[in-house]
């Protein structure tokens, strides 16, 4: 991030970005004479106006550009708060494996490689929103929560500094048809929010900019750089119609891989404390059902997991958590409630 604010910095002058600038309202500056729309300009917090062609409203979950155009809509609560951090711990089989998933009761764990002998993580515990801890508990916390799991979820937590480890409740909006009014636009977190659980919410902001980027200067470059000719609605049009169906669908697949890793369903009780249900690896071409922690449930379609072969590996874990396990040859398709097992959910 500190890199790209300097490219854009060095690349568009000092006065690119602008710190500490919180957007109060837009109004649209229409021609006296005609009526046309001429520009559009927003005033901020403390006061300051600017003026520009086009207001790109890129403000975030809880948008006020968006809140002005659509009006006001409270961000839908995913009943789950997210610890994050970015841990240096190098797993021994990183060349291997790059990303895992760890499916339990009300609660679930990601980590995945983010290069330079780092992992990052992420634990999700269902609770109520707003919650808070104590400072210096965060660690404590989590090692509460997640304490009897899988040594690839300890370890990082472990090796992750307090101060390192974030804390935020997870949200997403349902998606409108509505992206854009006069020389106004959203983009991003503010029109199409979405669930993490497939990576994708900076993703789809980085194609919606590609994408209106390339709109805008199309419609410029058609009317000679003249902008009293320049049609923003024409632009803006095209950048929603190009983009809708496609973010729309990425955002229903995001909450679908959310709620299919929070309502997992465990059959009997496993490994120590009974919470750890199966984890998830990727790598090369494959899903892997890895130790230390199987389960088998019922109600889901043997090996129909997304077209990617499935194997279980052998347990060979010989720590206390592994103790009590069901055997592997139980586990051959458990990983299947996570892929979603076309549309089935796994039951007790």
């Amino acid at each position: 991030m500190p890199d790209m604010l300097h490219t854009l910095g060095r690349r568009g002058g000092p006065d690119t970005i602008l710190g500490n600038s919180h957007v109060v309202r837009y109004d649209e500056l229409k021609d006296p004479r005609t009526g046309a729309s001429r520009a559009v300009s927003v005033t901020l917090e403390d006061g300051r106006v600017f003026t520009g062609d086009v207001l790109v409203g890129a403000d975030g979950i809880r948008s006020k550009v968006r809140k002005q155009m659509v009006g006001e809509t409270e961000p839908n609560y995913s009943e789950y708060t997210c610890y994050t951090g970015i841990s240096d711990f190098t797993p021994a089989d990183i060349n291997v494996v790059g990303y895992r998933v760890f499916l339990g009761s009300a609660q679930y764990f990601v980590s995945s490689d983010v290069g330079g002998g780092k992992m990052q993580w992420y634990g999700f515990h269902k609770e109520p929103a707003g919650g808070k801890d104590a400072e210096g508990t965060r660690k404590a916390r989590l090692l509460q929560i997640f304490g009897g799991w899988s040594d690839n979820v300890v370890d990082l937590i472990k090796a992750t500094p307090e101060e390192d480890i974030l804390r935020r409740d997870i949200y997403d909006r349902r998606p409108i048809f509505q992206w854009h009014e006069g020389r106004t636009v959203l983009l991003g977190d503010a029109v199409h929010a979405m669930q993490p659980n497939l990576g994708q919410g900076g993703c789809m902001a980085i194609e919606d900019a590609y994408e209106l980027a390339n709109d805008l200067t199309e419609a410029w470059d058609r009317v000679g750089g003249d902008a009293s000719q320049f049609d923003s609605q024409a632009a803006f049009a095209k950048y929603q119609g190009s983009r809708m169906l496609r973010a729309s669908t990425i955002h229903g697949m995001a909450g679908m891989a959310a709620f299919m890793a929070s309502t997992y369903k465990v059959r009997g009780s496993v490994c120590g404390k009974g919470r750890m249900v199966c984890c998830l690896v990727a790598s090369v071409g494959e899903m892997v059902l890895s130790p230390p922690c199987f389960c088998h449930p019922t109600g889901i379609p043997r090996g129909r997991i997304a077209h990617a072969p499935v194997h279980a590996e052998p347990v060979q874990d010989p720590s206390p958590r592994s103790r009590g396990r069901p055997d592997s040859h139980e586990i051959d398709h458990a990983c299947c409630a996570w892929m979603g097992a076309w549309g089935k959910r796994a039951q007790h």
